[in-house]
């Protein structure tokens, strides 16, 4: 009898335990709380400009194309949404930065590929042991007024 518990809890163990690994769950996380933490406020440089989905810009000067960034993070840490987008932005910003840039604009999620474009909110994906926070954006110099 006790052979054949042991037996089916291994196999309902084996049997679920692929789905666990392979969980990438999406959540929809607020912009506005991200840029509000300390590590924003400490890593975002202010001399090149984000804007979010089709916020308003001034008038673009010059085009330098797009860039994308994937940033990943183990779920030990605390708040690893906003911490893995914070680190994303701060990579668009150097991009942006090495080329000439004062601005990303139109930065959209774009996880595997598949856009998702919000002023208010960036898509954070969730799996067994990591974080995941994918964006893409324009590089561009904006036209002094």
């Amino acid at each position: 009898m006790f052979s054949i518990r042991y037996g089916v809890a291994l196999s309902m163990l084996l049997l679920f335990t692929p789905q666990a690994i392979a969980r990438n769950d999406a959540i929809m996380m607020p912009i506005a709380r991200a840029m509000a933490t300390a590590g924003a406020q400490l890593d975002l440089a202010a001399s090149v400009k984000l804007f979010f989905g089709t916020t308003p810009t001034a008038p673009i000067g010059q085009d330098f194309g797009k860039v994308a960034t994937l940033r990943r993070t183990s779920l030990t840490e605390n708040g690893p949404c906003e911490r893995v987008f914070v680190a994303a932005l701060v990579d668009l910003q150097k991009r942006a930065t090495a080329v000439g840039a004062n601005a990303v604009i139109n930065i959209v999620s774009y996880y595997n590929q598949q856009e998702f474009s919000s002023q208010d909110q960036y898509e954070c994906h969730r799996g067994a042991a990591v974080t995941g926070v994918a964006l893409r954006g324009d590089m561009v110099r904006l036209a002094d007024r």
